[in-house]
């Protein structure tokens, strides 16, 4: 019999009369593996313009209390124990209970494990049922900024069903009198921890210029190459988040930038189409003791 998992849809009804529910949330449980997920949007822009008087204080009250009761469930696995009788049972009795408020938990409904990372699973829920609240934002390139905000979105969203063990931290700097042969202070934009210390350094080479893209790689290429040695002794990682041109007449610049970026021993390149693979990989360290 293959492994499942199980969801339930939290949903918000403004109106009994009207009989309208809208998504504002997902319940993901996994009884072979006991733990339990909570999901819901940042923003409740797209409820507030559809209802007015959307009591935001309150449904952020439930958000966070259903939070810490995930967080709770997952360090005491003994409560799944007659979770299988009934699913929708143990829902009303440890989140919410059966009774004709604005907010109900949906049925349940039952799905194939198809993968063994669960934060894959949560995301994939989160974009089926709750992208719609996540603002659009038009960006003409994809520039340093750019990378960096998705990569941190990436993992800030899987970081709210998950309770991290270790330190996801912004503005890593590696200052001269740690490193020999630097002379002024090394700025990554986020540090993590497992096997290595992961310095992550955004550079997007989607620029419009070839002679633009040569010497952001060769500047950047020559500040990793003064932290290689210092980088092997202590035993960090730069992983080097970046983009690549829109211009196809600008694709063998890009190449030779990849190319020099990476003879730094220390260095590892994630492209960009790899930064959602490479936000599991930073979550589920995260994770580890």
């Amino acid at each position: 019999m293959k492994a499942v998992f199980q969801y339930s849809l939290l949903q918000y009804r403004h109106s009994q009369a009207l009989g309208e529910v809208l998504n504002v949330g997902v319940l993901v449980l996994f009884p072979v593996q006991k733990q339990v997920r909570f999901l819901f949007p940042e923003r409740l822009t797209r409820l507030k313009s559809l209802y007015r008087n959307v009591p935001e204080k309150t449904l952020r009250a439930y958000f966070k209390t259903f939070l810490k009761r995930a967080e709770q469930l997952n360090r005491q696995p003994e409560l799944f124990d007659d979770y299988e009788q009934n699913p929708q049972t143990f829902i009303h009795r440890e989140f919410l209970a059966a009774d004709a408020s604005a907010l109900v938990f949906a049925p349940v409904k039952t799905s194939v494990l198809y993968t063994e990372s669960l934060n894959k699973i949560t995301e994939a829920l989160y974009q089926q049922y709750l992208s719609l609240y996540d603002p659009v934002e038009e960006v003409e390139r994809h520039d340093d900024q750019y990378l960096k905000t998705n990569y941190k979105n990436k993992v800030k969203r899987l970081l709210q069903s998950v309770t991290p063990r270790r330190t996801f931290q912004e503005n890593y700097v590696i200052e001269p009198e740690q490193a020999q042969h630097t002379v002024a202070p090394a700025r990554f934009d986020f540090g993590w921890q497992n096997h290595a210390l992961h310095l992550v350094k955004t550079v997007s080479f989607d620029l419009q210029q070839g002679q633009s893209i040569q010497t952001k790689a060769y500047n950047n290429f020559a500040e990793f190459t003064l932290l290689d040695e210092y980088a092997q002794r202590e035993t960090i990682q730069f992983d080097v988040l970046v983009a690549a041109p829109r211009e196809r007449s600008l694709q063998e610049y890009y190449e030779r930038a990849l190319d020099v970026l990476h003879r730094p021993k220390s260095v590892r390149i994630i492209s960009e189409e790899h930064l959602e693979e490479y936000a599991y990989q930073t979550v589920e360290a995260l994770q580890e003791d």
